[in-house]
C-alpha cells in the first residue's frame, strides 16, 4: 500500500497539464557578481503566486559569450536559492556554461532569475517565460495544478501511511517507505545473503580492534585482520607466495607490527630446514653478553667478549702478574723489549711528592729520580700558546693574552695590544728579512706629541707616517726606473707616489734674480730669464723693424704695449679696460657667445623659443590649437576684437577643474641640465578684480618604444597668480619646469604632454588663453630634429 501512495505522489508531481499563454521577459547579462547589485548581473522576473511552470532559455543567435550563469529563486525576496531543472531540460545541473533551455516548477518561488557568477567575455541573451501549466517532463494526459511540492530527502520525513494530494505540501524519506538509513547501525533479519557475485570489503580503520560478537575488520595500520572470539584476536594469513608441502612445521613472521604464517621448510623436530636467520663472529668485541643461544628464531653476534676472552694483541690489567709495591710496569731500555717493573724513588717526600720535589726519569739510566725545586712563586692559569709574564715584583707569573704564538694565526707570534710594541732597535735577520704589515686605516694607532709612526695603508696601498701628531701622510714611492739628472713629478693624487718627468733639470729656465711684479720676462743668459718695466728697441730681435709686419700687422715704431693677462683654455679674450686685456672663463662646449656690453661677454646655450597658439579663428569660426577634455573643458571663441581677431580659450580660472593640454618635443641636443621654461599668455576679458592663477604639470614619452604613449602626470609647479585691474588688458606668467628628469622618462628626444589647469583664482569672469611659449636649452647640433 506504502509504494502505491508514493508511485500515486510521483505521477501527480510529473503530470503534465495544458499549456496556457507565456508571458516571455527578455534581457541580457554582461558582467558578473556575487549578487543583482550590478543590473548587468543579472536577469529576474517576479511570477504571479499561480505559476506553476517556468523556462530559462540562454540563447546564442544575438552573438557568442562565454561565463556561467545561475538558476536561483527566492521565496522572500532576500535569500536566493539554486534550482534544479526538470528532466526535460538541456541539463539537469542548476547552472550552466553554454546555450540551451531549461525548465523549472517555481510554484514555491515569488521571483526566479538568472545571474553570471563568472563572466569571460560576450553578452548572454536571457528569455524568461512563465505560466500556470505544470513543467512537463514528458508524460500527457490533463488535471489541476498545485501549488505545493512533494519532496524526498535523506530525513525528516513524513510517517508511513502520509498521503500527497496536493492541498499540502509533503517529505518523504526512507522512513516513510519503512526502510532504514544507509548511515544508521542496522539489523538484518534470519535471511540468507547472498554476496557470491560481489566482492566484499571489511570494515578498515587504523589500529582497528574487534570488540563485538561475530566482529571481523582490518588494521590498516599494521596489516592485520582482526576477528572477536570473547576477546580482539588476530586472524592468522598465510601469504600466496608460500609454497608449503606436507608436513611442514608452521612457523610466525613478524615485519613491522604485521603477522603472516610462513614454513619452517621441514617438518616440526625434524631437526633439518632451513633458517632466514644469521650467527655472526666478530673479533671486535662487540659479541652479545655471554651466555647466548643460537637456534635460528633470530640472528645473534658473538666475539672473544661473549666466552670471557681477551683479544690477541692485548691482556687485561687484572690478568698481569702482582708486582712489588711502588712499582711501574714499563720497557725501561733503550730499544725494543718485554716491560719491567721500574721501582718509583723514595728520595724525596713520601717518595717524591713534596712540595718541593719533581719526578724526573733518566732516559741514559733508565730510571726515575727525584729533584727539589727552589724558590716559591704562583703560577696562575692561562691560554695554550700565550705567553706568560710576572704579574708583580713577586713571584706570581700570569697569562699574557696581548702576545701568542699561533694561537690568533699559525706560526705567527701576534702581539693584540693597542699601545705597541716598543723597542731601542729593531734588526731583521736572514738575507730575505723585512718588515710586513696588514693593510689597514692605522685606527689602531694612537698618535701623540715626540710619538712617530708607521702603518700600511689599504686605500694607498702603501706606508703612512704621522710624525709628532702632525697627520698621516703618505710614504713617497719611487717608480721601479728612471733616467739620472730628470727631474720628478707626483702620479695620482694620493702623494705617495713619484714618476720620471723625462725632463733634464739642466733643461729648467730659472730667474737669474727676484722677479717684479708687472714687469715683462725676458731671457738673460742660457736658461736664465729677469724681468723688465719695458720691452726696448734693443729687445726685439735684429731681424724685425719698425716696418716689419706680422700676419699683416706692422709692428709700430712707437706706442703703447698693452698687457694681455693670463689666458684661459676654452676662454675668449676681451678688452677688460682700454689698457688692459682679459679672458673669460671657458663655456660648456656647444654653447654660444653673447657680449656683455662693456662687461665681459659670457657663453650660454641656445635658447629655443618655441609658440604654442591655444586657438585659431577662421573667420568668425574658432578651433582649439589645445587638446580639450570632453568635460571641465574651456570654451574655444574669437577674441572679435576691432583689430584683434585671433583666436583664444575663454577659461574659468575661479576652480581646480578646468584644463587643456599640448605636446612639444625636447630637441635631442637638450641640455638636460638645464630645465626648460614655461610662459603663459593670456587677456584679463571683462574681469576688472579677482586674482588668476595656474597649475601646471608635465608626462613625458620616449621615442624609442621603451615605454607607455599614455604616460602619468607629475605636477610641476603652481603660479603665484595676477591680480585683475582692467578689462582686456594682456598678462603673461612664467615659471621653470622642475620635473623633467630621466627618472620621469624625460630625456632628448623625449615629448612631453603639458596640461594646464586652473589655480583656484578669485577672478569671476573667464579669462582669454591665447598661447604659452616653451623655451628650451640647446647645445646647437646639426640633426634631424
Amino acid at each position: 500500500m506504502k509504494k502505491i501512495l508514493v508511485i500515486l505522489a510521483l505521477l501527480l508531481f510529473q503530470q503534465g497539464f495544458a499549456q496556457v499563454s507565456p508571458h516571455p521577459y527578455k534581457g541580457t547579462i554582461s558582467t558578473a557578481g556575487s549578487d543583482c547589485s550590478t543590473s548587468t548581473n543579472c536577469v529576474s522576473v517576479t511570477i504571479p503566486p499561480e505559476t506553476a511552470s517556468a523556462t530559462i532559455t540562454v540563447d546564442a543567435t544575438s552573438g557568442s559569450w562565454s561565463g556561467t550563469i545561475q538558476f536561483e529563486g527566492t521565496t522572500d525576496g532576500t535569500h536566493w536559492i539554486a534550482m534544479t531543472p526538470t528532466s526535460n531540460s538541456s541539463s539537469s545541473s542548476s547552472s550552466t556554461t553554454s546555450t540551451g533551455v531549461w525548465q523549472f516548477n517555481p510554484s514555491s518561488y515569488i521571483q526566479i532569475r538568472a545571474r553570471a557568477s563568472a563572466r569571460v567575455s560576450g553578452t548572454a541573451p536571457i528569455v524568461i517565460n512563465w505560466s500556470n501549466a505544470t513543467a512537463s517532463s514528458g508524460g500527457g494526459g490533463s488535471g489541476g495544478t498545485t501549488t505545493h511540492t512533494l519532496t524526498g530527502n535523506s530525513s525528516g520525513g513524513a510517517a508511513p501511511g502520509t498521503t500527497f494530494n496536493g492541498s499540502a505540501g509533503v517529505t518523504f524519506d526512507y522512513h516513510t517507505f519503512g526502510a532504514a538509513a544507509l548511515s544508521a547501525a542496522n539489523t538484518f533479519g534470519a535471511f540468507l545473503q547472498d554476496l557470491s557475485a560481489s566482492t566484499v570489503k571489511v570494515p578498515t580503520a587504523g589500529s582497528f580492534t574487534a570488540s563485538a560478537s561475530s566482529m571481523i575488520g582490518y588494521d590498516s595500520t599494521n596489516a592485520n585482520l582482526h576477528a572477536w572470539n570473547g576477546v580482539d584476536s588476530l586472524v592468522a594469513l598465510l601469504a600466496a607466495s608460500i609454497s608449503p608441502t606436507n608436513n611442514d612445521c608452521v612457523k610466525w613472521t613478524v615485519a613491522a607490527g604485521k603477522y603472516t604464517l610462513n614454513t619452517a621448510g621441514a617438518a616440526c623436530g625434524s631437526g633439518g630446514g632451513t633458517t632466514t636467520n644469521s650467527l655472526t663472529i666478530n673479533s671486535s668485541g662487540s659479541g652479545g653478553a655471554s651466555p647466548q643461544t643460537f637456534n635460528g628464531s633470530s640472528p645473534i653476534t658473538i666475539s672473544y667478549n661473549t666466552v670471557g676472552a681477551a683479544p690477541a694483541s692485548g691482556i687485561a690489567l687484572s690478568a698481569l702478574a702482582t708486582q712489588a709495591a711502588d712499582t711501574t710496569v714499563m720497557n725501561a731500555t733503550g730499544g725494543s723489549a718485554s716491560p719491567t717493573a721500574v721501582a718509583m724513588p723514595t728520595s724525596g717526600t713520601n717518595g717524591c711528592a713534596g712540595a718541593s720535589n719533581a719526578l724526573i726519569y733518566n732516559t741514559t739510566t733508565h730510571a726515575y729520580g727525584c729533584n727539589t725545586i727552589s724558590g716559591s712563586g704562583t703560577v696562575n692559569s692561562g691560554t695554550s700558546g700565550h705567553y706568560a709574564y710576572y704579574a708583580s715584583s713577586t713571584n706570581a707569573v700570569s697569562n699574557n693574552s696581548n702576545l701568542d704564538d699561533g694561537v690568533t694565526t699559525a706560526n705567527t707570534l701576534t702581539y693584540a695590544g693597542s699601545a705597541g710594541v716598543a723597542s731601542g732597535a729593531f734588526t731583521t735577520s736572514g738575507s730575505n728579512g723585512g718588515v710586513t704589515g696588514t693593510e689597514g686605516t692605522c685606527a689602531g694607532l694612537t698618535a701623540g706629541a715626540g710619538k712617530d709612526l708607521l702603518c700600511p695603508n689599504s686605500t694607498l696601498h702603501g706606508w703612512e707616517f704621522n710624525n709628532n701628531n702632525g697627520g698621516y701622510v703618505p710614504a713617497v714611492a719611487g717608480p721601479t726606473s728612471s733616467t739620472s739628472g730628470n727631474l720628478a713629478s707626483f702620479s695620482g693624487t694620493s702623494g705617495g707616489i713619484i714618476q720620471d718627468t723625462g725632463t733634464a733639470a739642466a733643461n729648467v729656465v730659472t730667474a737669474a734674480s727676484n722677479y717684479t711684479s708687472g714687469q715683462f720676462v725676458k731671457a738673460a743668459g742660457n736658461n736664465k730669464t729677469t724681468s723688465s718695466a719695458a720691452i726696448a728697441a734693443g729687445d726685439l730681435p735684429a731681424a724685425l723693424s719698425s716696418s716689419t709686419s706680422v700676419n699683416g700687422t706692422s709692428i709700430p715704431s712707437s706706442g703703447t704695449l698693452y698687457n694681455m693677462g693670463t689666458p684661459v683654455a676654452g676662454g675668449i679674450a676681451y678688452g677688460a679696460s682700454t689698457s688692459q686685456y682679459s679672458t673669460t672663463s671657458a663655456g660648456t662646449s656647444k654653447q654660444i657667445v653673447i657680449s656683455g656690453g662693456t662687461s665681459a661677454p659670457s657663453m650660454i646655450d641656445f635658447p629655443e623659443h618655441l609658440i604654442i597658439p591655444a586657438a585659431n579663428c577662421n573667420s568668425s569660426t574658432a578651433g582649439a590649437g589645445w587638446s580639450i577634455p570632453a568635460s571641465n573643458a574651456p570654451t574655444v571663441a574669437c577674441r572679435a576684437g576691432t583689430n584683434n581677431l585671433g583666436g583664444v580659450l575663454q577659461w574659468a580660472n575661479n576652480n581646480t577643474t578646468t584644463n587643456a593640454q599640448f605636446t612639444f618635443q625636447l630637441p635631442t641636443d637638450w641640455d638636460t641640465g638645464t630645465q626648460p621654461y614655461w610662459n603663459i599668455i593670456y587677456g584679463s576679458g571683462s574681469n576688472t578684480s579677482g586674482t588668476v592663477k595656474w597649475t601646471i604639470s608635465s608626462a613625458c614619452t620616449k621615442s624609442d618604444g621603451s615605454v607607455t604613449d599614455d604616460p602619468s602626470f607629475v605636477a610641476e609647479s603652481t603660479s603665484s597668480g595676477k591680480t585683475m585691474a582692467v578689462a582686456n588688458r594682456m598678462w603673461a606668467e612664467s615659471a621653470q619646469f622642475a620635473n623633467l628628469t630621466s627618472g620621469n622618462n624625460c630625456i632628448a628626444g623625449s615629448t612631453v604632454v603639458v596640461k594646464i589647469v586652473s589655480g583656484n583664482g578669485t577672478a569671476s569672469s573667464t579669462v582669454n588663453v591665447e598661447q604659452m611659449t616653451i623655451t628650451v636649452p640647446r647645445l646647437l647640433t646639426v640633426q634631424a630634429d
